[in-house]
């Protein structure tokens, strides 16, 4: 089969396979098109829209005339990725177009007593903007909209509040039929594993209701046609459910999106949840971040949605004029609410405070001298050193835990107790090499079996779907000797949290995780993290999103292994993925307004 470069090279005059080439590289990266504005400033050569519409093969009115490639409002695409944002784009359009949120609002008014038991008087903060419960915004906000994003960082509550929108719905309509998913199934056990924590102050009734919705890999929500590229559930044949909810959707490319999408009705009311801060997905798109950056401001809403919300607030933590916006281009405006207040970490110390410098690009050589070099007296702190610190040592003897624990299912939670987190999987400083770090570690203690593709106490990670066993992209497990059967077994937990096993020469793709890829560890949390980023300052993969992903997953402490130099470049870095979401939104904006 012939790469993309080939098929370029062969359709392509000389003059063009520079940036045809480009364009292929661009999706290599992330992004979903090439934007020729900033390309012409960085190449060598420069183009011009004319130039590149004489081609046979480009065009820029995709809606008439197929081609394979399409340059609109500056972005030259390839065609399939264009007509990807484009159908998310439609989607959209239709969904905001249908509502009918003025009456809805009006019902809501009768719910003000279900809704003053969901959202009990809360301990207020000298920030303003904290007091504000903007939970409860994103529940009102769900509840009156076909179409609501809710983001926010680690510990803001974002299961929670859906769980609230859950609880409101289903008091509103109890045959509610309700999806929950997730891009990989780590993501999608957390994600029940959160609401089965959220649900107990919730009413007998609502726990039942709760108890008969479980998360699931988006894949599988839409219904994987084996061999090929589509899904049962498509535009022709939609999702049947009320309410779809997603989690982690910063995780989602946009070729999933554009088939969720597609999948989800029209009468069907959808809540993406996310961290816009997070890292994108690993293939090409980065769709929940780019409708976040639609938004001007944080929270930005209509003057209407902050009369409405309002009417339900503390009359001292009301939300002030400064957070309407009138912008009739913007067609997300009113549909976008990030929650603030983190219950878990505190902004002003700790991993809170790292992780916040770190996302706002402001983390400096003064911090790290005075706020991230001991965590003594600290239950949730950063330490920043240098690779060979003898604190490492400290942190490895919390995997001796796992291995000396008898019982599986406490063994296999306690593997989450620490985790080693690479920016790559190569070299001194990547998963391989941190990997036989702890193997020789343990093996020093004898608490590992010998080396070989299996062995006793190896902890080992899915990485891809096996639907016949019921295991995940991401779940990890555990191998270990037993002495009754006299082989070895691989241990997961199941879907409902019992303890499962296979012989691990039945696992088709795995490998062993002492050490993984910051990539990998999105949706899920340990308590311990220690975070190594490669010794090289031009590692273009090192950016402050990475860092951010890597040190939010851990609950109580964070080690990052780096150098100061390489630290603060990181922190400089920021990934910038190129689409064309934005102008397309814009556009359909404009054309409604005719």
């Amino acid at each position: 089969m012939k790469s993309i470069h080939q098929i370029f090279a062969d359709y392509f005059d000389d003059d063009l396979k520079e940036i045809a080439f480009a364009v292929s590289q661009k999706l290599e990266e992330g992004h979903v098109c090439l934007d020729l504005k900033s390309y012409n400033n960085t190449a060598n050569r420069k183009w011009d829209a004319t130039q590149l519409l004489k081609q046979e093969m480009v065009t820029d009115n995709p809606d008439e005339e197929l081609q394979p490639f399409v340059l609109v409002n500056g972005k030259f695409y390839l065609q399939r990725y264009y007509l990807y944002e484009s159908r998310i784009v439609e989607k959209l359009k239709r969904w905001l177009n249908a509502e009918e949120n003025t009456a809805l609002k009006e019902s809501i008014n009768t719910e003000r007593d279900f809704l003053k038991a969901l959202f009990p008087p809360q301990n207020t903060n000298d920030d303003f903007e904290l007091k504000i419960n903007w939970q409860m915004v994103a529940v009102l906000n769900a509840a009156v909209n076909r179409f609501t994003i809710i983001t926010g960082g680690p510990g803001t509550g974002k299961t929670t509040t859906v769980a609230k929108f859950l609880a409101l719905r289903f008091h509103r309509k109890n045959d509610l039929r309700v999806a929950l998913a997730a891009p990989t199934g780590k993501a999608a056990a957390r994600l029940n594993e959160s609401l089965a924590g959220a649900k107990k102050h919730l009413s007998i009734a609502l726990q039942a209701f709760f108890e008969t919705i479980k998360a699931q890999t988006i894949h599988r929500l839409l219904g994987v046609k084996y061999g090929t590229p589509y899904f049962r559930y498509n535009a022709d044949n939609p999702l049947p459910y009320d309410v779809v909810v997603v989690d982690e959707s910063s995780m989602i490319d946009v070729a999933l999106m554009a088939k969720l999408f597609d999948a989800v009705g029209d009468e069907t009311q959808l809540l993406l949840l996310g961290d816009k801060n997070q890292l994108a997905s690993v293939e090409a798109g980065s769709v929940f971040g780019d409708l976040c950056k639609i938004q001007p401001k944080a929270n930005a809403m209509k003057d209407s949605d902050r009369d409405f919300y309002n009417r339900f607030l503390p009359a001292d933590t009301t939300i002030p004029q400064e957070y309407v916006v009138a912008d009739n281009k913007n067609n997300l405006l009113g549909h976008i609410v990030e929650l603030k207040r983190s219950y878990r970490f505190n902004d002003n110390e700790g991993i809170g405070k790292f992780s916040r410098l770190v996302i706002d690009g402001v983390l400096d050589k003064s911090h790290l001298i005075n706020d991230f070099q001991d965590c003594a007296n600290e239950t949730q702190c950063v330490q920043t050193a240098l690779y060979d610190t003898p604190l490492v040592d400290d942190y490895l003897a919390d995997f001796r835990e796992y291995a000396e624990e008898k019982d599986i299912a406490e063994a296999l939670r306690k593997l989450n107790k620490i985790k080693l987190l690479c920016a790559v999987r190569e070299g001194e400083y990547g998963v391989y090499a941190y990997n036989r770090m702890v193997e020789r570690y343990l093996r020093k203690h004898n608490l590992l079996g010998e080396p070989a593709l299996f062995y006793h106490n190896q902890p080992v990670m899915i990485t891809a779907n096996d639907y016949s066993k019921q295991l995940f992209n991401g779940d990890i497990g555990l191998v270990r000797w037993d002495e009754t059967r006299q082989v070895l077994m691989a241990y997961f937990f199941g879907q409902d949290g019992e303890v499962i096993s296979f012989r691990p020469e039945f696992l088709s793709a795995w490998e062993t995780v002492f050490a993984m890829t910051i990539h990998k560890s999105q949706g899920s949390e340990f308590d311990k993290v220690v975070v190594v980023l490669p010794n090289d300052t031009q590692q273009q993969i090192l950016t402050r999103e990475l860092l951010y992903t890597a040190v939010t997953r851990a609950k109580q402490k964070v080690l990052v292994l780096t150098t100061e130099e390489v630290l603060l470049r990181t922190v400089k870095r920021k990934v910038d993925r190129v689409s064309g979401i934005e102008e397309q939104m814009n556009e359909k904006a404009e054309e409604d307004t005719k």
